[in-house]
This record gives C-alpha cells, sequence and structure tokens, in this order.
C-alpha cells in the first residue's frame, strides 16, 4: 500500500486575544419583592390543622418573601459585550417575516446568574396569531413548510454569540443536513416543543440578550459585565484550540 507524503501543517498556534466593549444598561421597571407559597410550610399548617394541635375553622396561608431575580445595582454592572455574532440571509423570503417577529420577542430578555435561556420557552409556540407565516423548513433532511418555518437561523446565531461569550452550553440540535453559510458544528434547529436551543448564564451577573434584524441580516449581542474578561478570554483560548 502506497500513500503520498504528509502534507504541510502548521505548528504556530498564534494568538487569542479578548477585549470587552464597552456598553451600558438600566432597569426601565424596577422589580419589587413578591410573596411564594412554600409548599412545606403550607403542609406543616395543614397538618396541625388536621391533627387538632391548630385551632380554628381558618388555614393560614403561609408564604415568604421571594425578591427580584435581577436587582437595579445588578443590571448597573452590565457593561460589556460578551459576545455577538451575525448571519445572513436573501431578502425577502417569507421566512424573513418569521425572524423579525422572532427578533422583537427575543430582544431584551434579561438572564438572571444561574438562570437558563429557552428559545422554545421565551417564544413560544410559532402561531399566525403571533405573526408568523408559513415558509420552508427542515424535515427529516428534506425541505417542508410549516407556519414559523426558518427561525433555525435566529437560533444559530443566537448559539454562536453564546459560544463567543463562554457561556454554558445545555441544549442544542444541528440541522439534519449541513448548511453551508453556518460554521460546521456550531448550528441549530429549532422545532416547538420538543427542540430547543438552552444555554445557562454561568456569570455571577446578569445577562442582557439585545438582537436587531435588516431585509438580509440578523445580529444577536449578549452583554455581561466587564470582570468577566479574564475567564472569557480563557474559555474563547480554548475554543479557538478546538477550531484549530
Amino acid at each position: 500500500v502506497s500513500a503520498p507524503s504528509p502534507v504541510a501543517t502548521l505548528t504556530e498556534k498564534g494568538n487569542a486575544s479578548w477585549r470587552p466593549t464597552p456598553a451600558k444598561a438600566s432597569l426601565r421597571t424596577p422589580g419589587r419583592t413578591g410573596q411564594v407559597v412554600t409548599e412545606k410550610l403550607v403542609m406543616d399548617e395543614l397538618t396541625g390543622w388536621l391533627s387538632g394541635a391548630r385551632q380554628g375553622p381558618d388555614l393560614t396561608l403561609v408564604t415568604e418573601p421571594d425578591a427580584p431575580d435581577v436587582s437595579d445595582a445588578a443590571v448597573a454592572s452590565i457593561d460589556s459585550v460578551l459576545g455577538t455574532f451575525t448571519t445572513k440571509f436573501a431578502c425577502c423570503q417569507p421566512r424573513v417575516t418569521n425572524l423579525k417577529v422572532m427578533t422583537r420577542t427575543v430582544d431584551g430578555t434579561l438572564i438572571a446568574p444561574g438562570k437558563s435561556f429557552s428559545l422554545n420557552g421565551i417564544v413560544g409556540q410559532r402561531t399566525k396569531a403571533k405573526g408568523y407565516v408559513e415558509a420552508p423548513f427542515i424535515l427529516d433532511g428534506e425541505l417542508s413548510t410549516d407556519i414559523g418555518g426558518g427561525v433555525s437561523q435566529f437560533a444559530t446565531t443566537t448559539l454562536n454569540a453564546a459560544w463567543f461569550a463562554g457561556l454554558e452550553l445545555d441544549r442544542h440540535q444541528p440541522h439534519s443536513f449541513y448548511i453551508s453559510r453556518y460554521p460546521p458544528g456550531r448550528e441549530a434547529t429549532v422545532n416547538f416543543p420538543g427542540i430547543d436551543l438552552r444555554w445557562t448564564n454561568n456569570t455571577e451577573w446578569p445577562v442582557l440578550v439585545r438582537d436587531s434584524i435588516t431585509d438580509t441580516s440578523l445580529t444577536l449581542a449578549l452583554y455581561g459585565h466587564a470582570a468577566r474578561s479574564k475567564e472569557l478570554r480563557v474559555a474563547l483560548e480554548n475554543r479557538v484550540e478546538e477550531i484549530k
């Protein structure tokens, strides 16, 4: 068996650098502390009442204070673009309408520390009542049409922004065949309710989702706190190594 000699390869790995892009965020409507019903406390109250240990005809609904997930001060810490990504598409196709509807819905979403972003959870089912139209989508390796078709491009754009932000990627499913306009291995499809795109805010500060769309491109940016720049730099260096 004969084979050609090994091809020349690059041995230099190069350098990866990251510097936060300044940003500023504030809450339009401050949150307020609410009340949450705690199952255990309610059951304790009910058990005492049924056993006769507690007198009276009425039960007391036991609650505990529940502060907002994100405070004004936490939102004020958002000062940098953690990751951003842009994808392009041809103008004037029906799916562009669907992308614009989804963009308006997701724009401004705030993910608290430790909480997860779920595209299906935020957007819900794509329906005509919400403004979605019929457009092509990929089903089992073939093109079909359905209400809300073509929004996988939004999922792919979001996935890549989260990837470059160094956030924890929880769930994404690639298309059943490769689409050349997307980076290999970094593309995602969605379908309500089964196929979702999820990532977790694994930082100590809120992450703000901002997106914008034109007739030919979609951009999504994730904003957070610049103090994470060191760990972001490490994460990006590792992911550059993955690409290489």
